[in-house]
């Protein structure tokens, strides 16, 4: 059943990314990937995770960075529902380093320079400060967990 599952998912991530390449500029083909793996996480995780994008933030953030201080922006957050967050738009948040359980980038394509960047960003998403919680969602909350998807659906000529 579960092998099943993960192969009709498949074909829509295959299909919906094929659907994509039709935008007249790169930049709109990232929107559709990111929607599935959202959409996918909303429909396969607990409800007491939502699914966001924005930035992560601790008690050291300050408002209105430089601009060689400006905090990543992230593709998705896994992030505790039972904590609070702030809203700057409909579609983008800034996440309590305290209630990320996670962070997604999804790349078209993965580059060296687009590894390097994310490791970077990972890098400084597990260094921020987290304060204990009242308690404890799950025993490994210790420190953000990273991921990169990546979708090359070009064929090898």
């Amino acid at each position: 059943m579960l092998e099943s599952h993960t192969n009709a998912i498949e074909q829509i991530l295959l299909a919906q990314s094929k659907a994509a390449q039709n935008a007249g500029h790169p930049n709109l083909r990232g929107g559709p990937r990111e929607w599935f793996i959202r959409d996918f996480l909303m429909n396969h995780l607990p409800s007491s995770l939502e699914i966001g994008q924005g930035e992560i933030i601790d008690e050291n953030s300050q408002p209105e960075p430089a601009p060689d201080e400006y905090r990543n922006q992230v593709d998705i957050v896994v992030y505790r529902r039972d904590l609070p967050k702030i809203m700057y738009s409909q579609d983008n948040a800034a996440y309590l380093a305290e209630g990320v359980v996670a962070t997604i980038e999804s790349k078209s394509d993965l580059t060296e320079c687009e590894l390097t960047k994310a490791c970077q960003a990972s890098q400084s998403h597990k260094a921020l400060s987290r304060t204990p919680p009242l308690y404890k969602f799950d025993d490994v909350q210790d420190r953000i967990r990273t991921y990169v998807v990546a979708l090359n659906t070009r064929q090898p000529r």
